[in-house]
């Protein structure tokens, strides 16, 4: 059986790799192009710049396929690897296997359920904030993830959520500035000539919408309707050409609980080898996966303090005024998670701006809460730091309590200046997406009242 997986998985996981790289290759192509295209009409759009340009790259694409080579991959590896290698057991393999692999599921099941009990859409947020923004090496995994992930989101994303797609709008339609307005508010964008592989909205004989896609009929309705909710009509056109749902659904698997469970293995394994090298255990199996579950159980539980004593106000407040970084963080993110209103805790925020990166991202969080000239004028500084995560988070801050001009400008310049070398955001397209997502909210916003 051991052979059998072991021959299978690197096979399936490489085979993967290649496919993944040409997926990856593919969306990349096609997104550079759609920008050129929304460009050349007059649109705003992201990314811009250095990561537009080095799009087509080997290394960009590459590193980009990774997230889903190691999530969906792997998934798909190790599944098929597992069904190849039950030809190959037979009835005494099959008790020694029982032997190491039941305490691993009790112990791996125990796990998996504190974490979807206590933590489970929280703890990739807790581990950056903790392990990867407080040191060199953290910063560097935290800053590969960043400026990657997007290239393999794009790739796996239905239409309706891909950032910016191209549309057409048939001319004759009368009502065409409403449906322009409609289709902005998720993302298509207008040009002047038909791209068969995007969205074609016509006007039939019947006076209809006819939405078309690559020269296919997908469905009609009439324009009231549409106009009326045009969520639920590009959702359907959605669904209908998305190619990518299954891939989604193994990239998930794998990224939860693929990635805990991968370091529970990687864990398990060191102690597992301890044991059998020290003590010749044959109970070894038992010691390492019941250690291994404890460690991450206590993990969650240092991550996660929430867990064992509930925040009050008072309590949130003596963390925020603490001396301790992680308290005061720890406080700012309770403030922001449960809404808690902290009586002084403006007076504080020029003070939190001398704090880390981790602290600073909480900080912009929390400021969100209340529209204050201090706040704004804060979150404006933020913008500028050096920290990605934190210009991010001022972004999108901002843009939740500021609809002034001044703001607008400010999400412009970070995506049009960021052909300038010695912009921050150069080279992040989070923080240009941010920075989009804010432009766009702010035209829907000033234009469709």
């Amino acid at each position: 059986m051991k052979k059998g997986f072991f021959i299978t998985f690197p096979i399936i996981l490489i085979l993967s790799a290649f496919y993944f790289f040409f997926l990856t290759y593919i969306s990349n192509q096609s997104l550079y192009f759609n920008t050129l295209l929304l460009k050349q009409a007059g649109h705003i759009v992201v990314p811009d710049a250095t990561i537009l340009s080095s799009m087509l790259d080997f290394k960009v694409v590459l590193f980009g396929s990774f997230f889903i080579t190691f999530t969906a991959g792997l998934t798909i590896a190790f599944t098929i690897s597992i069904i190849v290698s039950t030809f190959f057991i037979s009835r005494d393999s099959f008790f020694k296997i029982a032997e190491i692999f039941l305490p691993i599921v009790i112990s791996i099941t125990l796990l998996i359920t504190t974490l979807y009990v206590y933590n489970k859409n929280n703890l990739f947020p807790r581990i950056r904030d903790s392990f990867l923004l407080s040191n060199s090496v953290g910063n560097s995994i935290n800053d590969f993830y960043y400026k990657y992930t997007l290239y393999a989101a794009e790739a796996l994303q239905s239409p309706l959520q891909k950032q910016i797609k191209p549309c057409w709008i048939d001319p004759n339609i009368e009502e065409k500035a409403e449906i322009k307005k409609a289709l902005f508010q998720f993302g298509w964008l207008t040009t002047n000539r038909i791209t068969n592989n995007n969205l074609v909205i016509k006007k039939n004989f019947k006076s209809k919408l006819d939405f078309v896609h690559n020269n296919k009929l997908l469905f009609r309705t009439s324009i009231e309707e549409f106009l009326t909710n045009p969520e639920r009509f590009l959702s359907i056109y959605s669904k209908k050409i998305d190619s990518k749902k299954s891939l989604r659904i193994l990239s998930s698997l794998g990224l939860m609980p693929g990635i805990p469970l991968f370091l529970f293995s990687f864990v398990y394994f060191i102690i597992f080898i301890f044991f059998l090298v020290t003590k010749n255990s044959k109970n070894a199996s038992l010691f390492s996966s019941s250690i291994t579950a404890f460690l991450f159980i206590g993990l969650l539980f240092y991550l996660n303090p929430e867990i064992l004593t509930k925040p009050n106000i008072e309590s949130t407040r003596n963390l925020v005024f603490s001396s301790e970084a992680r308290d005061r963080i720890h406080g700012l993110r309770v403030i922001y998670t449960e809404k808690y209103e902290i009586k002084d805790f403006t007076h504080l925020a020029s003070e939190l701006l001398k704090g880390n990166a981790v602290e600073k991202f909480w900080l912009a969080n929390t400021l969100s809460m209340h529209r204050t000239k201090q706040n704004i004028r804060i979150l404006k500084t933020l913008i500028k730091d050096e920290s990605m995560n934190v210009r991010y988070a001022a972004i999108s801050a901002l843009s939740a309590i500021d609809p002034s001009k001044k703001s607008l400008k400010i999400f412009k310049q970070v995506i049009n200046n960021s052909n300038s070398t010695s912009n921050q955001n150069n080279n992040h397209w989070y923080v240009q997406l941010y920075a989009y997502n804010a432009y766009k909210k702010w035209i829907v916003t000033n234009t469709t009242k």
